[in-house]
């Protein structure tokens, strides 16, 4: 039993329905005290479109209602198209509103893009058009600006731009995502007029069978109870002699009640395991009870007083109570367990892991456990009763089925789920799934713990450069990788909020087409006229005020890689191979790369790159402190390019990094060190394959910052950092400041690794942070900048 079954229910379903009915591992069970409205997804669908003329209709909405199967069949979108018809919606530009009009309607500007009519029309003009030629340039300029312009480079219909994903055989699913859109738009029409309850009754059936096919028996008869809900319904109107023209609201408060009435105390006792709301009239003998949900807050039950109620302001004797009420059914139930009795609350917070209390219920059973008896043999002297109560009644599970403590020998928890056994290796399954609460456990802890991983094997393909970015970046991800672990944030995508501002991949990603669109010679003005027209910037003038200053700097930069290309020849992407010879505990590795961007000239190759961000400050002259070092982590990328062109390539190659407020040069590089260097990061590489590697690229930048060569050199030989030093490197890797997060907050799996810097620092990650970066210290000091000659320092 629990406080709320409707919050319960969800979970229950997900727990106990995921296996079949003829599947071993199926437990029959029930689920009762739901309201009518709520035990259905069909139910729940057909109440959320009543409220058609109050939604914003965004995609996810959309999206969940698919979900329904009686929905999708009406239409004809079957489950697997789904993910295809997502992705559509996402880059098509569609977030909510059926159209402009549906906006106004709800109170907001009518507002073209970003509805779903402007998706539609982006999805079926890019189906009729395919994609767009190599030569176009977006929508026509203005008047004043289209001297340049020509009808051969240009494309235009009506101010929209295609979207040419949409083709093949998967181009009916715009047509009938297309027809789903115009019957949500006729219903809301028919919706939003006030009506009798006549032709709500008629306006009520018509849209179910517009809406809905449903093909199962519960379908059928959920469809059949709103029918006969809306019948009832309207009897009782003509009882009253009530034919007044009334609103959607009165109708679907109406339509709810007539639902749930009588939904209380419904397939109680209906199966083997059951689940109920905990109320009255519940107090029936059962061998085993569960109470679920007695957590602090939650139990005895809150309730919001009204502002009518009079009771709740000035209270007399023999008055009702609800707390009152909750404690004397938490009494029944107790009376009622005859072999057990189980009572559970969130024990720890989901959060920070931080202790939360029980209800307060709870704790005063404890305290009467606690002052009116004693397990037999329990007399010791000077030991904390409370505690000693607390670890003979009181079990905390792991958070995880998966823990491994439900696998050891002196544990007495144990899973009926034999699926996650061998996770924990063959020993595990000693403990075989289904014993009994006080079945022998013969083996011992040691024989819990599996045998060591063997040492593993080198990559039977040669490596790419993203595998020595990733060791770059984070050095630790190598071997989580191995593993196929992922950390990542566990962020819920905002499919139904239009763009007002970019968030950082959005702004790399369109920086990144406005420069490779520049460098083909499209004008950017243009560009982001049809980044504007596909509606990935804000509308109503908020796009241009958002695009304008990175344009400036675009340009500016644009106009540097112009100088520098024009006495260059292009050269063809050539593909690379590096192998390094074992030495060692390191086999033998390669690398093998395309590269790009590549020019020749008199004085020998040079690898050209527009970076889309600012480098910052850079100033790495004399022996350190070097304060003024940008950010090193934007060079990963063309630094690696940078050696495999010199270690594998056939000229010396120089590197410029053309960024959005200046340009570092860095001179070729002398063919043994550049081989000597990438040989050093492919053994790195191979060290961080087989074991966590404890180096972090935000310490050494601060060490760079701080400490000169001599001191560095101190801390690579693995003398420890002094007091002030280290109270620095432990601030910014474990709480960080107002500006920036903790390092093992921004990055999950180094604090899962090493949870706080006396164990990073005992792993040696301060000396080992100095050393991994040191290459790359290296090669910026041998770099030059200068700034652009035209445009906007940064």
């Amino acid at each position: 039993m629990v406080p709320e079954i409707d919050i319960y229910a969800p979970y229950i379903e997900a727990v106990f329905g995921q296996y079949a009915a003829d599947d071993p591992r199926h437990v029959p069970f029930t689920i009762a005290d739901q309201v009518a409205s709520e035990t259905h997804p069909l139910m729940v669908l057909v109440l959320a479109l009543l409220e058609l003329p109050e939604r914003r209709l965004g995609v996810s909405e959309l999206l969940d209602a698919l979900d329904v199967p009686a929905l999708r069949a009406r239409f004809g979108i079957d489950e697997g198209e789904l993910p295809r018809l997502r992705q559509w919606l996402a880059e098509s530009g569609v977030r909510w509103g059926l159209s402009a009009s549906h906006r106004r309607a709800l109170g907001f500007p009518a507002l073209h893009e970003n509805s779903w009519a402007f998706g539609l029309e982006r999805m079926l003009l890019g189906y009729s058009t395919g994609p767009l030629p190599p030569e176009a340039t977006g929508p026509l300029p203005p008047e004043s600006t289209r001297a340049n312009a020509t009808e051969s480079t240009a494309w235009q219909f009506d101010a929209i731009v295609p979207y040419d994903e949409v083709g093949g055989l998967e181009a009916d699913l715009a047509g009938r995502l297309a027809e789903l859109v115009a019957a949500l738009e006729a219903q809301r029409a028919e919706l939003c007029a006030p009506g009798t309850p006549a032709e709500w009754r008629v306006r009520l059936g018509a849209l179910l069978a517009r809406m809905f096919q449903p093909a199962g028996l519960d379908e059928h008869d959920v469809l059949a109870r709103v029918d006969q809900a809306l019948g009832r319904w309207q009897a009782s109107c003509e009882l009253a002699a009530f034919s007044q023209p009334i609103g959607l609201g009165v109708v679907r408060d109406a339509l709810k009640a007539e639902l749930d009435e009588g939904g209380l105390a419904q397939r109680f006792l209906a199966g083997k395991v059951n689940f109920a709301t905990l109320m009255p009239m519940r107090a029936i003998p059962f061998r085993h009870i569960y109470l679920l949900g007695m957590s602090d807050g939650a139990y005895p039950r809150t309730r919001q007083p009204q502002d009518f109620d009079l009771m709740a302001g000035r209270a007399r004797p023999g008055d009702r109570s609800r707390r009152d009420d909750d404690r004397y059914l938490l009494l029944e139930a107790l009376l009622s367990a005859r072999d057990r009795l189980t009572l559970s609350w969130v024990g720890f917070d989901q959060r920070d892991n931080t202790p939360r209390p029980p209800s307060v219920l709870i704790g005063e059973l404890l305290d009467m456990l606690e002052q009116g008896w004693q397990p037999a043999g329990d007399d010791v002297e000077g030991d904390d009763p409370e505690r000693r109560l607390a670890e003979r009644l009181i079990e905390t599970h792991p958070l995880q089925p998966f823990s491994r403590r439900y696998f050891l020998a002196d544990d007495p928890r144990f899973t009926y789920d034999a699926s996650w056994a061998p996770l924990h290796g063959a020993a595990a399954n000693e403990k075989t799934v289904g014993q009994t609460e006080t079945g022998a456990h013969p083996r011992t802890v040691d024989d819990a713990i599996a045998p060591g991983p063997e040492r593993p094997q080198p990559p039977a393909e040669a490596l790419g450069l993203s595998d020595l970015q990733r060791l770059l970046r984070r050095p630790w991800s190598v071997y989580l990788g191995r593993l196929g672990v992922r950390f990542q944030s566990a962020e819920v995508p905002d499919e139904d909020s239009e763009p007002f501002t970019l968030d950082a991949l959005e702004d790399h990603t369109l920086r990144r087409e406005l420069l490779d669109a520049g460098r083909r010679g499209e004008p950017l003005v243009q560009v982001a006229e049809r980044l504007r027209l596909a509606g990935r910037l804000p509308a109503a003038g908020f796009g241009q005020a958002l695009i304008e200053p990175p344009l400036k700097r675009l340009s500016a930069q644009l106009a540097s890689w112009r100088g520098l290309t024009a006495t260059l020849t292009v050269g063809e992407p050539t593909l690379l191979h590096f192998a390094a010879p074992a030495a060692g505990t390191t086999p033998a590795l390669a690398l093998e790369a395309r590269l790009d961007e590549l020019y020749l000239g008199d004085e020998g190759a040079e690898l050209v790159t527009l970076e889309t961000s600012h480098f910052g400050h850079f100033r790495p002259e004399g022996e350190g402190p070097w304060k003024k070092l940008g950010k090193p982590h934007r060079l990963h990328a063309g630094y690696l390019r940078w050696l495999l062109a010199n270690a594998a390539g056939e000229h010396a190659t120089a590197w410029s990094a053309l960024f959005e407020d200046r340009v570092l040069r860095f001179p070729p590089l002398e063919r043994a060190l550049a081989r000597e260097t990438l040989a050093a990061w492919l053994a790195c590489w191979w060290r961080a394959w087989c074991a966590p590697l404890p180096a972090a690229g935000e310490l050494a930048r601060t060490l760079w910052g701080q400490c000169g060569s001599d001191t560095l050199a101190a801390l690579a030989a693995g003398e420890p950092p002094e007091a002030a030093l280290r109270d620095t490197l432990a601030a910014q890797f474990e709480a960080g400041n107002f500006q920036v997060e903790a390092l093992i907050r921004r990055e999950g799996a180094l604090g899962q690794l090493w949870p706080d810097f006396d164990s990073f620092a005992a792993a040696g990650g301060v000396g080992e942070s100095v050393r991994h970066y040191q290459p790359l210290l290296d090669a910026m000091r041998r770099a030059t900048q200068r700034v652009h000659a035209t445009g906007e320092r940064s």
